[in-house]
């Protein structure tokens, strides 16, 4: 996904939700917490991996 098609997908919902993360083996109701960061990576290594700039969500 890229940061466009992430905002595409945001702008649908409520403003005001909790943004939490959620692993594909969680069920609906479990989370790993909410999301406290945003921020563009400057690890070299994610770059290489995904050919170009990486957005990281913790």
């Amino acid at each position: 996904m890229t940061v466009k098609e992430l905002i595409k997908q945001l702008r649908k919902l409520n403003p005001e939700a909790a943004v939490v993360m959620q692993d594909h083996d969680q069920g609906e109701d479990e989370s790993n917490g909410t999301v406290l960061f945003v921020e563009e990576s400057d690890s070299e290594v994610l770059r290489d991996k995904f050919g170009g700039a990486v957005v990281t969500i913790r």
